[in-house]
Formats: structure tokens, C-alpha cells, sequence
């Protein structure tokens, strides 16, 4: 990985040759960052990346010899590192990896999150007894962000305790139940989450306020400022009709056989789309088919 940044403990091999004594060495980059090599020195190492340690060690080899003078410089192995993982995951302990790995890495190694006890959004990074940094996963997964925070050898990685959940059904896209963040979500936070679908309009919001059933019925914009608690579902429904309605078109004619037209249009509007051959056509004889019509009739008889 180009983009690995070293740190003291990777392994690194250097070779120089060409008007000068053939030098090569193999090591550790130290405790302070730097990677003997004979000859030449210490040359700092620590915190640059793998892509540039070619032109970083080349560097500091033609300070000392200007010309004719090669240089490979190649990193042999990244520090391995263990890292505790406990908390709410499938199956926790202390797992080996490299510096350069995040903290998802270490969650998989531990079977992940355990969806039925375990929190998305509560994960704490400890080093040395104090937390070091906290990651929300919801962030992660809707805009690619982590906690710029390298791990170290003895770091742990605690999963806390599942959090409220919401529920989010009907017309969306995301049919999900969704971790508050905190004891609260507002409306607006779970329609950013479910997605509805365009067709939806109001949403009916079922749960429990006090120990009693709540449930209530709003618009899409109405939801926005709700609050929601734990174990609330709310269904995304279409309760809007239509302002269109579809005609079919019969007979002698040579236009489209359907046709959607407002709710209040009326019979000569919908005439006017209707393309007929006057020579074979009557537009004297035009009637309507209605199916409300038939079953009054049906009835009727």
C-alpha cells in the first residue's frame, strides 16, 4: 500500500551502490523514528510514506554522495500490532494486525458487531485507560468517515451497549430499524435514514409514551420536528388521490387508445386529443362506457 505511513518498528531494507563501496543494511526503523544506515547515519523514517521511501532515503544518500550513486530503499514488513476488542461483539479478545489497519479490521476479526445486543454508534477507541477517540459507524456508512486515529500495540476497541431503536416501514427504501443517536431521534433524522419513496405523504407513528399506546398520524413535513423513542415504528404510507385518472379509447379512431386526463376534466376536453378519419368516422355517434353505470344496470335488471 503506497499511501501506508511508517512507523518505528517496520522492517526496511536499503541498498547503495556505484562509486562507492557497496552498502546494504536490513532493520527496524527505531524508537525514534530512524533507520541506521551505515555510512551514511540515521535517516529519518517514521511518518513517511511507503510510496516515498525510495526518494526519501535517496535523498539523504546524495547529501553525502552527489554522483554515480544508486539507491533502492523497499519496506520488508509492517509492525504487528495487538489490539484488544471487547464490548457487545460476537467474539471478543485480543487480535494481531498491522499499524495500518482501522478499526473496522479489528471489529471483523472480532465477528463484528453483535446486532441484537450491540451499538453502531458507541464505540469507544481506549489507550492507556482514556478514550482516545469514538466512532459512529452510521457516519461511516452514509459519508465515508472515521476517526483519523492510527491504532497501537495495546489499544482496545469497546462496543457498548445497544442504543433506542426506531423503526421505519411502507413506502421507503431503507426498510430498517435505525440506532438513536442519544435517547431521541427527530423525524427529520429518520427520513434522512429510510429514504422514502416519492409517492409517500404521511407517515402513522405507533409506540408507547408513559407506559400507554401512542399513536399518531401526520404529514411528511409535520414528522420532521417529532421526536421518536425507543421501539417507535413509523410506517411511510401514500394517503394522497389521485389528480389524474385514465380514459380508453374505442372505436374508429387512429390516435392513442389511452389517455390520462385531469380528475375534472370533461367529455369535449378529452374529445379535443382524440385523432378520428372523418371520412370513416362518426362524430355524431359518441358515447361513454362507465363501469359504475354497467353495475347500476346490472342491478337494475
Amino acid at each position: 500500500n503506497p499511501n501506508y505511513v511508517l512507523t518505528p518498528g517496520d522492517r526496511v531494507t536499503v541498498r547503495v551502490w556505484g562509486a562507492v563501496d557497496n552498502n546494504e543494511a536490513s532493520g527496524v526503523i527505531d524508537p525514534s523514528g530512524n533507520f541506521f544506515l551505515p555510512n551514511v547515519g540515521p535517516i529519518p523514517l517514521a511518518g513517511t510514506r511507503s510510496g516515498d521511501i525510495q526518494s526519501r532515503v535517496e535523498a539523504e544518500v546524495r547529501r553525502l554522495y552527489t554522483q554515480q550513486v544508486q539507491v533502492y530503499a523497499a519496506i520488508l514488513s509492517a509492525q504487528r500490532i495487538g489490539v484488544f476488542v471487547t464490548g457487545f461483539v460476537r467474539t471478543p479478545g485480543r487480535f494481531a494486525g498491522s499499524a495500518a489497519d482501522s478499526v473496522i479490521d479489528f471489529l471483523v476479526r472480532a465477528g463484528g458487531v453483535d446486532p441484537s445486543r450491540g451499538s453502531y454508534r458507541e464505540i469507544s477507541i481506549l489507550r492507556g485507560g482514556r478514550q482516545a477517540a469514538a466512532v459512529d459507524l452510521y457516519r461511516f456508512l452514509l459519508d465515508g468517515r472515521l476517526p483519523p486515529l492510527r491504532l497501537q500495540e495495546g489499544d482496545t476497541i469497546v462496543v457498548g451497549r445497544q442504543r433506542a431503536l426506531v423503526g421505519a416501514d411502507g413506502a421507503v427504501r431503507n426498510n430498517f430499524l435505525f440506532e438513536v443517536p442519544g435517547q431521541i431521534m427527530t423525524g427529520r433524522e429518520l427520513v434522512e435514514y429510510a429514504r422514502p419513496l416519492p409517492s409517500a405523504t404521511n407517515a402513522i407513528i405507533q409506540g408507547s409514551r408513559d407506559g400507554r399506546p401512542f399513536s399518531r398520524y401526520a404529514t411528511l413535513n409535520e414528522m420532521q420536528t417529532m421526536r421518536l423513542g425507543d421501539q417507535d415504528v413509523v410506517t411511510f404510507i401514500t394517503d394522497r388521490p389521485t389528480q389524474t385518472v385514465r380514459v380508453s379509447v374505442e372505436g374508429s379512431r387512429i390516435g392513442p387508445s389511452v389517455l390520462v386526463m385531469d380528475r375534472d376534466a370533461q367529455l369535449c376536453n378529452v374529445l379535443d386529443y382524440i385523432e378520428v378519419d372523418p371520412v370513416l368516422a362518426d362524430t355524431r355517434s359518441i358515447y361513454i362506457l362507465r363501469a359504475s353505470v354497467a353495475a347500476q344496470q346490472q342491478r337494475a335488471l
